[in-house]
């Protein structure tokens, strides 16, 4: 496995990149779902998107 030959400082630097990724994939997949629905007129498309959104702020607000 690609983390039994990593220190503890670079381990935790690859976990944090990982999560700066999903957080930037979250909120863009949150855009495009918001814009999407608007544009198709659909509801459900566009609380999807603000429920993207959601885990987007989970992602970066600290524990």
């Amino acid at each position: 496995m690609i983390f039994s030959t990593l220190n503890s400082h670079n381990r935790t630097k690859a976990g944090q990149k990982v999560t700066i990724i999903g957080a930037i994939v979250d909120l863009l997949l949150s855009i495009f779902k918001v814009i999407a629905g608007v544009l198709g007129n659909s509801g459900a498309l566009i609380v999807d998107g603000i429920h993207s959104f959601s885990l987007f702020l989970l992602c970066i607000t600290p524990c």
